[in-house]
C-alpha cells in the first residue's frame, strides 16, 4: 500500500474503518447480460488486488451501473431502524441511502481490507471464537499503545497505523478486527462518553453450543489490555457474571455501583450501513473465500446484543444527534467523515489528515539536524525539494511501507524490506566514523557543489543538475528495493553520508522496533497454533518454530533497548533540544518534540513489557521478573524527574498564550499520561497483573 509522505508537510492518502452483518440478498435484474457480468468481474479483481486507494475507487466506479440495475430485497425495517436509532444528520442519511458509490466508500473499503488482512494473519484454524477473540485482543493491545497525543477521534485504521491511542481507540480497533473474524462486539461505557477516563469495556458476543444455547457477552478491558478474568481466576468473565460478582471488575477499577450504570453502545463506520456495501460484499460478486465484512445490518446487530445483554440493559447506537449549529458530536459513525476533506467525502477543513501524517513520521528531527549542519537554510531553494525527496523516500521505503506490510501480517516481506536499511545502518556503525569537523567539512563541500550546479543551470547548463542528483549511486541503489546489486557495490558519496547520518537515529529506532515486533508476532502465532493443536488433539504439535521465534524476538528486543533506550543522558539531550526550540520561539516544534518524546517513551515501555513476555514464554520467570522490576524503576525515575516536569509545565503554560491554536489541546492530551487515571497508571496496573502470572 503506497502511503506517500512528502518532505515538509507530510501528506498521505490516509485511509479508514469497516463492518458486517447478515441481510437479505441483492439480486441483479435479468437485463444485465454478459457485458455486465464481465464488468462486475473486472471490478472485483480491481478491489481484491488493490494496493492503493485509486484502485478501490475504480472498482467501485465499475460497479455503479450494475448497482443501479440491482433489485434489493432488503427489509424496510432495517432502514427504519437506522433512521430512528442511529441519529443520522440529513447529510449522513443521504450518504447511507445513495444509490451510487460515494468518495467515502473507497476509504471504507481500504480500511476494511487492512483489518481483513490483519485478522487473516491472526486466524488459527478451528480455534473457538472466544480464544480467537483473546488472540486478537492481545494483538490490538500490542499494536495500539495506551497513549494519546496530537488528535483524537481518528478512524480506527488511522489509529492502528499511528500505533497509539486511548482506551476508546483500542476498543474501536478491536471491534473492527473482530468483525473480520466474523465475531461481533459492542462497547460498555458510562456517560459522559467524551470523558477520556470514563469506565469502558468491550463486550464480545460468543454464541453457545447447542440448539438452544444462549449467546453470552465476554468482557475485555482496553485499559489493562487483557480480558476480564472470570470466577476462580479462570476463563473470561461475562456480563452476567460480573453483575453477580462485581469483584471481578476490581482490577479494572470499576466499582460495584457502576456496573449497573454501564450502557451498551453499537459502533461501526457510516459507510458500513449503506446497502450498496452489501452488494459489494455479496459472495457472488466478491469471490474471495476470506472476503471482508463490509456491511453492518444495525438492526440485526442490535437484537443480537440485546439478547446477549439480558433484560434491563440499555443498548444504543454510539452516535449522538447533531445540533443545528456547529459540527456534529464525534462518534464511530462519523469518525471518517470528520477526518477527511470534502473532496474525499468528508467535512474536515482543518487538514487533519495531513497533520496526522506529519506527526506519524519523526522527520522533523531529521530536518532540524540538517539545519544544525547549515544545510537547508543555505541550499538553493530549487534544490530543497529534490534533497527532501531522498529523505522522504528513506522513511517511505523503510518505515511507512514495511509498517503497512507488518500490520497486514506480511512478516516475511516486512523483514526482507527493512533488512536492506539495516545493512546500510549497520555498515555505517562498523566503519570508522568521521570526526565532527571532518563531517561538517564534507557537508560544506557538498553544499557548495550543489550551489555551483544550480548556478550553472541558470547559465543554460541544465545537465549539471541532473548529474548532481544521479552521481551518488549508493543511495539510488539503496532506494531501489527491487535491486539485486549488493549495497557495498557502490561507494558512499557525500549525499549518502549526509542522508544516512541525518536519518540514522530516528529511522534506526523505527526499524529496530518493527523488526522486534515482527518476530514477537510470529512467535505468538506459532505458539497459538501449537497450543491449540496440543489442547484439542487435532494433530501433533511442534513448538520448534515458536521456540526459535521467541529466541529471535529476545535478541531483537534486547538490541532495540540497548540502542534506543530512554536513559537519563538521552532524556537530558531531548530536553535540551526542546529548550533550544523554545528559545527560538518555535512553539509548534516544541510541542512536536514533546509528542515524539512521549511516543518514544511508550515504545520503550512496551519493548520492556514484550521482553518480559519473551522471558516468560521461554520459562525464565526470574528474567521476566527482573525486566519488570527495571521497568518500574525507570517509570519511577521518569515520573519523579523534576527537570521533565518543570520543562513540560513551562511549555504547557506558554502554548496557552497562542491564540486560535490547537497547541494547548495537544499538550493537554500529553498531560493525560501522568494523570492519576492515565496511561502510566494503567501501565503500572498491567505490570502488577503480569507479576501475578
Amino acid at each position: 500500500m503506497r502511503l506517500k509522505f512528502p518532505f515538509g508537510l507530510l501528506i498521505s492518502a490516509a485511509l479508514a474503518g469497516c463492518s458486517q452483518g447478515p441481510t437479505p440478498d441483492v439480486k441483479l435484474k435479468p437485463d444485465g447480460g454478459p457485458k455486465e457480468s464481465e464488468q462486475i468481474k473486472a471490478a472485483c479483481e480491481l478491489i481484491l488486488n488493490a494496493n492503493q486507494l485509486s484502485h478501490y475507487r475504480e472498482g467501485l466506479y465499475l460497479l455503479n451501473e450494475p448497482l443501479k440495475r440491482a433489485e434489493s430485497e432488503a427489509d424496510p425495517k432495517d432502514r427504519d431502524f437506522v433512521l430512528h436509532q442511529a441519529h443520522l444528520a440529513d447529510a449522513e442519511l443521504e450518504e447511507v441511502d445513495a444509490s451510487t458509490y460515494r468518495p467515502l466508500d473507497a476509504h471504507h473499503l481500504e480500511a476494511t481490507f487492512l483489518f481483513r488482512d490483519a485478522a487473516r494473519a491472526l486466524t488459527v484454524p478451528d480455534l473457538p471464537p472466544l480464544e480467537q477473540a483473546r488472540e486478537a485482543f492481545g494483538w490490538v493491545a500490542r499494536r495500539v499503545l495506551l497513549h494519546e497525543q496530537a488528535d483524537d477521534w481518528l478512524p480506527p485504521a488511522q489509529v492502528l497505523r499511528r500505533g497509539h491511542g486511548g482506551a476508546r481507540d483500542r476498543a474501536f480497533v478491536f471491534l473492527e478486527v473482530l468483525r473480520q473474524l466474523q465475531i461481533e462486539g459492542c462497547i460498555l461505557a458510562v456517560d459522559p462518553l467524551d470523558d477520556p477516563f470514563t469506565p469502558l469495556l468491550v463486550g464480545v458476543l460468543i454464541k453457545g453450543r447447542g440448539k438452544n444455547a444462549k449467546t453470552e457477552m465476554a468482557l475485555f478491558d482496553p485499559r489493562l489490555g487483557v480480558p476480564v478474568i472470570g470466577p476462580a481466576g479462570k476463563g473470561v468473565a461475562t456480563l452476567a457474571q460480573v453483575a453477580e460478582q462485581p469483584e471481578l471488575l476490581k482490577k479494572s477499577e470499576i466499582a460495584p455501583e457502576i456496573i449497573a450504570k454501564l450502557k451498551i453502545y453499537l459502533a461501526c463506520p457510516l459507510s458500513a450501513l449503506a446497502p450498496r456495501m452489501k452488494f459489494v460484499q455479496d459472495q457472488n460478486r466478491l469471490a474471495d473465500p476470506e472476503r471482508p465484512a463490509l456491511f453492518v445490518n444495525l438492526r440485526v446487530l442490535h437484537q443480537a446484543v440485546v439478547d446477549a445483554a439480558g433484560p434491563g440493559r440499555e443498548v444504543a447506537v454510539w452516535n449522538a444527534p447533531a445540533s443545528e449549529k456547529g459540527p456534529p458530536p464525534p462518534s464511530p459513525l462519523r469518525a471518517m467523515r470528520l477526518f477527511l476533506p470534502a473532496d474525499e467525502g468528508g467535512v474536515d477543513r482543518t487538514k487533519r489528515r495531513e497533520q496526522l501524517q506529519y506527526h506519524m513520521v519523526p522527520i522533523d528531527a531529521v530536518r532540524q539536524q540538517y539545519y544544525k549542519w547549515k544545510l537547508l537554510q543555505f541550499l538553493p531553494p530549487q534544490a530543497i525539494p529534490r534533497f527532501g525527496y531522498f529523505t522522504q523516500e528513506l522513511f517511505q521505503k523503510f518505515y511507512v511501507e514495511p509498517e503497512e506490510l507488518f500490520l497486514r501480517g506480511e512478516y516475511v516481506k516486512c523483514l526482507e524490506r527493512v533488512r536492506r536499511i539495516e545493512d546500510a545502518l549497520i555498515a555505517d556503525e562498523f566503519k570508522e566514523p568521521l570526526e565532527e569537523e571532518e563531517f561538517l567539512k564534507l557537508v560544506g563541500g557538498w553544499r557548495e557543489h550543489v550551489k555551483r550546479a544550480y548556478a550553472d543551470s541558470h547559465k543554460g547548463d541544465g545537465g549539471r543538475v541532473d548529474a548532481l542528483w544521479n552521481e551518488d549511486q549508493y543511495i539510488l541503489n539503496l532506494l531501489d528495493v527491487s535491486s539485486e546489486i549488493p549495497l557495498n557495490h557502490y561507494r558512499k558519496k557525500a549525499l549518502s553520508e549526509i542522508l544516512i547520518n541525518g536519518c540514522k537515529e530516528p529511522l534506526g529506532q523505527q526499524v529496530g522496533y518493527l523488526v522486534a515486533s515482527c518476530w514477537h508476532e510470529k512467535a505468538h502465532a506459532y505458539t497459538a497454533r501449537a497450543s491449540f493443536m496440543e489442547a484439542s488433539g487435532k494433530g501433533k504439535a511442534t513448538r520448534g518454530d515458536a521456540i526459535s521465534a521467541w529466541k529471535t524476538a529476545y535478541g531483537a528486543w534486547t538490541q532495540f533497548l540497548g540502542r534506543h533506550g530512554l536513559s537519563p543522558p538521552v532524556l537530558r539531550k531531548r530536553l535540551e533540544d526542546i529548550r533550544e526550540r523554545r528559545k527560538q520561539k518555535d512553539l509548534e516544534s516544541v510541542v512536536l518534540l514533546w509528542e515524539f518524546l512521549h511516543a518514544d517513551m511508550h515504545a520503550w515501555f512496551e519493548a520492556r513489557l514484550n521482553l518480559a513476555e519473551v522471558h516468560q514464554q521461554q520459562g525464565n520467570r526470574a528474567g521476566a521478573s527482573l525486566t519488570l522490576d527495571v521497568l518500574v524503576r525507570d517509570l519511577d525515575s521518569l515520573e519523579k524527574n523534576a527537570e521533565r516536569s518543570k520543562e513540560f509545565a513551562t511549555d504547557a503554560e506558554a502554548v496557552k498564550q497562542v491564540p486560535q491554536s490547537n497547541l494547548p489541546r495537544r499538550m493537554e492530551m500529553l498531560e493525560r499520561d501522568w494523570d492519576a487515571r492515565g496511561p502510566i497508571h494503567w501501565l503500572r496496573a498491567s505490570i502488577a497483573l503480569r507479576r501475578q502470572e
